[in-house]
């Protein structure tokens, strides 16, 4: 496709029912990176790795998990996005 550099939304073969662990990241990137293509970045980290810390609930889970995402940046992809809307992503 002439393409080599990428940005993932929510890939499939990442876990989405607690964090996104190194481990899971780097073997991600390690993919991509034998094909040639750069990760530039992550977007939408499932909103449940956050909402109790979006919304201001006192439960630190949400919190957690953010937080140890987003160290994930030493995987090598230095691009998290995500959405803090606690009505999700709205598009026209």
């Amino acid at each position: 496709m002439g393409i080599d550099r990428v940005q993932f939304n929510l890939p499939y073969d990442l876990p989405a029912d607690g964090l996104w662990k190194y481990e899971d990241m780097a073997r991600f990137k390690d993919a991509c990176d034998r094909y040639g293509v750069i990760v530039e970045a992550m977007e939408n980290m499932p909103i449940s790795f956050y909402d109790k810390a979006m919304l201001g609930l006192k439960e630190g889970t949400g919190r957690l998990r953010m937080s140890k995402s987003i160290r994930l940046g030493r995987a090598g992809i230095p691009v998290l996005g995500y959405h803090f809307s606690p009505s999700f992503v709205w598009r026209r």
